[in-house]
C-alpha cells in the first residue's frame, strides 16, 4: 500500500529539522537577520564578576556562544569587546553552547562595524 502525503502540506527533509524546531519554539525565522560566524571573546554577566566565553556567531538579534558551563535558561547580560553591556535572554542551551536573544537588536551598521573590528570567520 502506497501512502500519499496530506494535501496542502509540504514534505520537509531531515535537513530542515533545526528550522522546524526553531519555528516551533520561536516562530518562523526572519530572513533579514543573517548570522555571521565570528571568534570573539565575550563576558557573560560582567556585573557579577563575569565569565569569559567565545561568541561563535552573531546577528542583529542574538548570539551563539561557546561556554564551559551553560548558565541556564533565562536573563543574561553580555559584554562584547568595544561595546556596552547588552541585556538578553538565554533561549536554548546545549552541552557547550547557548543561544542568546538580545532584548534590543543591534543595528546593521553597529554589527558590521563590530564584526570588522573583531573578526569574521567567513
Amino acid at each position: 500500500m502506497t501512502r500519499k502525503g496530506t494535501p496542502g502540506r509540504t514534505r520537509r527533509s531531515v535537513d530542515d529539522a533545526d528550522g522546524l524546531v526553531a519555528e516551533c519554539i520561536d516562530g518562523p525565522r526572519r530572513e533579514g537577520h543573517r548570522r555571521t560566524r565570528v571568534d570573539a571573546l565575550v563576558t557573560l554577566n560582567p556585573e557579577y564578576g563575569g565569565v569569559e566565553a567565545l561568541a561563535c556567531d552573531v546577528s542583529e538579534t542574538g548570539l551563539k556562544i561557546a561556554v564551559d558551563r551553560p548558565p541556564g535558561i533565562g536573563p543574561i547580560t553580555i559584554k562584547l569587546v568595544g561595546m556596552p553591556i547588552f541585556f538578553g535572554d538565554v533561549r536554548w542551551q546545549g552541552a557547550r553552547h547557548i543561544g542568546v536573544r538580545l532584548r534590543r537588536p543591534l543595528t546593521r551598521e553597529t554589527l558590521t562595524t563590530w564584526i570588522k573590528a573583531h573578526g569574521s570567520r567567513r
